[in-house]
């Protein structure tokens, strides 16, 4: 069995259980690629009914415990020859919260050269569309992607680091130094509905505030990152690995596969509906039956409770672990996990990772033939390459000081957009890196000397910050 598909979001808390089964029978029956019609699952109610027709079945568990109240069903279609594809969609409503997760498994009768390729299902669609979605944490489940204010940056910063209370990764739009964006937001937002929040920064100065709240670890310059909840961790795609075009796939291809390999809560799994139900079935037994099966419930009832405390234990192991690993991600680097993450801003994403590299280069091209080093430093560089924003970044800065006449405001507006602050000392400027005014810095003279100055000036720029 191959999971190809797996999300989890909340639902309206003011919805019942029985709207989203009643959404599920008409997504099955309305489906063109379904033999079942609305006639067929009206019998469908009750914990165990279940509905046989060819190839095809639709089955019903629910149950409760405590002020939790439990529904999945199952859909198995055929696919190629004896394939078969198994939706499960499992419902948690609890006082205050609504919660659904939809898996999609595939069962192969024999060898395939690949697994299906897993579009989104139509039920994320059907159940938003009759029901409406939660809150998620601080976001509410929608279509559209949630437009960032300015003074916005500590309510986003929580978001993206990761803080309890929400089931959704959130995809971040960084805006680039011309204030744009690589991809349209709107209809990233809608492939990526019930999967995934889409935030639309409003401005790069907004990321250079946002920088020293998530110290350096916000993508900027056009950097598209998709943040994990209730772990500080991303993945990102930089300007020129994305186009608008191929992106959006790029983005929900990535996203999915991350979500397949993720432990789903275990109030919303079939297992934990079938367990619940089971007991609850043992014990209503227990109290009708005659002492003569006394014994034997007793023992089934232990077995089932031993089961529950193991698989409770085994939770709670697995929880200190990714707790651990959550530590390890926050001061480890995410581009390989081979060096500890220094943890300092960076002027461009990807900065760190191409000074490395340099390094990396530079020790190459100086090391021995045929030694061990030559070959790992030509591994290594085979397979990591610097980042092209830092190049676009340097022809920027040559082109804006190639006839320089003195510091114009449109020039400080492109040196801040691109993460420079500028400040005066006598006849100089001095060009600094946001948030870090007082440290590394390149000097700017403020009436040019001769027709090389500007060419001089860009050189000392790119010398004292990018080599």
């Amino acid at each position: 069995m191959i999971r190809l598909f797996s999300t989890q979001f909340p639902l309206n808390d003011s919805a019942s259980l029985e709207a989203m089964l009643e959404a599920g029978k008409k997504w099955v029956s309305g489906s063109r690629w379904s033999i079942f019609r609305e006639e067929d699952l009206l019998s469908i109610k009750n914990s165990g009914d279940l509905v046989n027709k060819e190839d095809y079945s639709f089955q019903l568990s629910r149950t409760s415990q405590g002020n939790d109240q439990f529904l999945g069903f199952k859909y198995i279609n055929p696919g190629y020859a004896k394939d078969k594809f198994y939706t499960t969609v499992v419902g948690c409503k609890s006082s205050d919260k609504f919660l659904v997760s939809i898996n999609i498994d595939y069962d192969s009768f024999g060898a395939r050269p690949n697994a299906p390729y897993a579009k989104k299902p139509i039920i994320i669609t059907s159940l938003l569309e009759s029901i409406g979605g939660g809150r998620d944490g601080d976001l509410l489940v929608s279509k559209k992607p949630y437009y960032v204010k300015g003074g916005e940056e500590e309510f986003v910063s929580d978001i993206l680091k990761g803080l309890p209370g929400a089931v959704m990764p959130v995809v971040y739009m960084s805006r680039d130094d011309k204030n744009l964006l690589k991809v349209e937001p709107s209809v990233l937002s809608e492939e990526l509905t019930g999967i995934a929040h889409v935030l639309v920064e409003p401005s790069r100065d907004f990321s250079f505030k946002l920088k020293t709240l998530m110290k350096g670890y916000n993508v900027y310059g056009g950097v598209v990152g998709v943040y994990w909840p209730n772990e500080f961790g991303r993945y990102m795609w930089f300007p020129d690995e994305i186009s608008d075009m191929g992106s959006r796939k790029i983005i929900y291809d990535n996203i999915v596969a991350a979500l397949t390999t993720r432990r789903p809560l275990r109030q919303l799994t079939w297992e934990n509906i079938q367990s619940l139900h089971n007991l609850s079935s043992i014990k209503a037994l227990k109290e009708a039956h005659s002492s003569d099966v006394e014994s034997l419930l007793e023992l089934y009832v232990k077995e089932s409770e031993n089961k529950d405390r193991m698989l409770i234990e085994s939770e709670e192991t697995i929880g200190k672990l990714e707790a651990e690993l959550r530590k390890v991600k926050a001061t480890t680097s995410f581009e390989g996990n081979i060096i500890s993450d220094p943890q300092i801003s960076q002027l461009y994403n990807g900065e760190v990772r191409n000074f490395i590299l340099d390094s990396l280069q530079q020790s190459f091209d100086s090391s021995q033939p045929t030694t061990r080093k030559k070959q790992i430093l030509s591994n290594l560089l085979e397979v990591n390459k610097t980042e092209s924003i830092r190049g676009e970044i340097e022809e920027k800065i040559k082109r804006m000081f190639n006839d320089y006449t003195g510091l114009t405001g449109k020039m400080r507006t492109e040196l801040h957009r691109i993460g420079f602050s500028v400040g005066e000392e006598g006849k100089h400027y001095k060009l600094y890196i946001t948030g870090e005014e007082g440290g590394i810095c390149a000097t700017i003279p403020k009436t040019p000397g001769d027709h090389r100055s500007g060419k001089n000036t860009a050189s000392d720029i790119l010398k004292t910050f990018f080599k």
